[in-house]
């Protein structure tokens, strides 16, 4: 009898113990799947999840062309989800990156330090069609998938600085030729130089203007000379970059060239200084900003 009561027991501590390990597996999954349907990401040393942050661009080209000038290139990642990213792209002196398209994705790149010669492809009533142009300090070059697109530094002595958004998650380039057929899929690029509307804004006497520009409505332009109220928006993260003007939000500083992370679970408020009108684009991969538009 003792036997039998040893044993079952026995049997009772492996189910125990199977069923905290199903447990443990169960709740890790579900974890996991949370954070994927809902954007959650970790993005190193730059700054963290569910929090408020800036990277100075000014500053980390200066730190590029002096530390990294031997490379041809160098990238670091400011901002990775499931569905999105956001990183730096730091092409070498007189460096090129071949003709390429990306199949899914839409990209928009900011110029945020020298300058790019561009060479766009796309497709327009049944023929390829193609623009080569320099974009300097400031410019935001857009292309939807299917664009072809190619990219060179002309400076032979620094870098070009790329801050790229794309949606969804960049995941590479597909090389091609000029006269590839794939390229009649791919609508026309956008191009702008978001401070030159500042004048016209100043003019219209408006308080903010929130414009979507680009990436299927994902990208937008904003022009703000007193405050902005970015919606509560945990795991829905938003992120700008400064090409005019200065201001403050949550206490972090503003101004030209500073890239910044807008993620929490209540209002933040984006607030130009007196007198210095804010000149922004706003990357929004998961629709924080849908109740504001």
């Amino acid at each position: 009898m003792a036997d039998d009561t040893a044993t079952e027991v026995a049997d009772l501590k492996r189910s125990l113990n199977l069923y905290r390990v199903l447990l443990v597996v169960a709740v890790v999954a579900y974890v996991w799947t949370v954070r994927s349907m809902t954007g959650t990401y970790q993005v190193g040393e730059f700054g963290a999840a569910a929090q408020v942050w800036t990277v100075d661009l000014a500053a980390r080209y200066a730190f590029v062309n002096q530390d990294k000038a031997h490379l041809a290139d160098f990238s670091e990642t400011y901002f990775s989800s499931p569905g999105a990213s956001v990183h730096g792209h730091f092409m070498g002196h007189g460096q090129i990156t071949p003709l390429h398209l990306h199949p899914d994705s839409y990209e928009a790149t900011v110029i945020a330090g020298g300058s790019a010669v561009i060479d766009n492809y796309w497709g327009e009533d049944g023929v390829i069609t193609h623009r080569s142009a320099t974009y300097g300090l400031g410019s935001v070059v857009s292309s939807p998938p299917l664009d072809a697109h190619e990219w060179r530094n002309p400076d032979d002595t620094r870098f070009l600085a790329n801050l790229v958004f794309t949606q969804p998650k960049f995941s590479g380039n597909f090389y091609v030729k000029p006269d590839d057929p794939r390229i009649l899929g791919g609508g026309a690029p956008y191009a702008g130089h978001p401070a030159d509307d500042l004048p016209a804004f100043a003019a219209s006497g408006d308080a903010h203007a929130l414009t979507p520009v680009a990436m299927d409505g994902h990208l937008y332009e904003l022009l703000l000379r007193d405050r902005f109220t970015v919606p509560a928006n945990l795991s829905h993260p938003v992120v700008g970059y400064v090409f005019a003007g200065q201001g403050t939000v949550r206490d972090h500083p503003l101004r030209e060239q500073v890239l910044v992370h807008l993620e929490n679970d209540t209002e933040m408020v984006i607030e130009a200084s007196p007198g210095a009108p804010l000149a922004m684009v706003l990357f929004d991969p998961y629709g924080a900003l849908d109740a504001v538009r």
